[in-house]
Order: structure tokens, then C-alpha cells, then sequence
């Protein structure tokens, strides 16, 4: 008889989280904008990473990650949650490792929530304003950084214009999947009634 083997990292109920990385999400949700910001600083700045990512856009990228991650992980949570048990049982059957199992079969299966759940970290880190300024390097910017600057210094009619166009990319990158997931919006369910 075979023996079903279970993956172990993966969410609600279906799999378990490891608790690490549930407090790590939690931690930075309820953590002020610019503790995470001083936190990335200290932890970017020791000897031993030997400047490999501070003062580089490394450090930017990270602060977006952990800012835009649990947001994410929010929207892709319920739809992994959702995969059919035949589906993991077969897997399992078939002794197909975890990590196969979720890259391979789950997330392809959920392409509509993980095109939200780039939507979703896109338009955040694309606001993501606190930590950014202070772990971004010098003399580089980014578009919230250059917004906050021109209105720190009065200069409204380029902010507006910058407003503008960040305004146009947002709803470019929320109209597209919205376009893309037209055709699979909910439809009725039930008899169809014909006259």
C-alpha cells in the first residue's frame, strides 16, 4: 500500500505555514513605515552582507517585497486554499515534491489571482512611499520620492503633472488584467429560463 506523503508549506488548512514566516508578515503589517525602513537600513548595513545590497536598488527592491508581501499572500492565501484535495492527493500519490507541486500545478492553476495579486504589489510599491525614502540610494529616485519632493518644495504644476501620469499607469497596469479577466467573470448559475 502506498504511503501518502504530505507537503508541509503550504496554507490554510490545506498545508501549515511555518510560524516564522507568518510573524515576519504580521510584524511588518503592523510596524510603522519607517521602523521598517530603519530596520531594512540596519540589517542591510552589517559587515558581513559587506555593502552587497545597501545603497544599491537592491535595497528598494526589498523594501517593496516586504511591504507589498503580505498583501499579496492575503490575495493568493484563499485561492490556494481552494485547489481541489484530489488534485494534492494525486500528487502525493505520485510522490511529487512539494515545491513542484505548488510552482507547477497550484499557482498555474490560480493565474487569475496571482495577475490580482501583481496588481495588488505593483500599485503599493508604486506608492510605497516611508521606507523607500529612506533606503533609497543616493541621487537615484523614484516616482513617489520625486512626487513627495516636488510637493515638499512647491513645485505644484510638475507634481500635477507627475500625479497625471502616475495616475495613467495605474490604471493601465489595473485595467489590463481587468480586460484579461473579463471573460471569466461570474455568470449566473442556475436553469436558464427560455420564453
Amino acid at each position: 500500500m502506498a504511503r501518502l506523503r504530505s507537503p508541509r508549506r503550504l496554507p490554510l488548512g490545506v498545508w501549515r505555514i511555518p510560524a516564522l514566516l507568518v510573524c515576519v508578515g504580521l510584524g511588518v503589517l503592523l510596524m510603522g513605515v519607517p521602523v521598517v525602513g530603519i530596520a531594512l537600513i540596519y540589517c542591510l548595513n552589517q559587515p558581513v552582507l559587506d555593502g552587497l545590497l545597501y545603497d544599491t536598488w537592491g535595497a528598494v527592491v526589498v523594501c517593496h517585497t516586504l511591504r507589498a508581501l503580505p498583501f499579496v499572500a492575503l490575495v493568493l492565501l484563499p485561492a490556494v486554499a481552494q485547489t481541489p484535495r484530489d488534485v494534492r492527493d494525486a500528487c502525493a500519490v505520485d510522490g511529487v515534491p512539494a515545491a513542484s507541486l505548488f510552482f507547477r500545478i497550484i499557482l498555474p492553476m490560480h493565474w487569475r489571482s496571482l495577475l490580482v495579486g501583481f496588481c495588488v504589489a505593483f500599485v503599493l510599491s508604486l506608492s510605497e512611499l516611508g521606507a523607500t525614502y529612506l533606503v533609497i540610494p543616493p541621487g537615484k529616485t523614484t516616482l513617489s520620492v520625486r512626487f513627495f519632493t516636488l510637493i515638499h518644495y512647491g513645485v505644484y504644476s510638475d507634481a500635477a503633472g507627475l500625479c497625471l501620469m502616475l495616475s495613467m499607469i495605474v490604471a493601465f497596469v489595473a485595467g489590463i488584467p481587468a480586460l484579461l479577466l473579463l471573460p471569466f467573470r461570474a455568470r449566473p448559475c442556475g436553469p436558464v429560463e427560455s420564453n
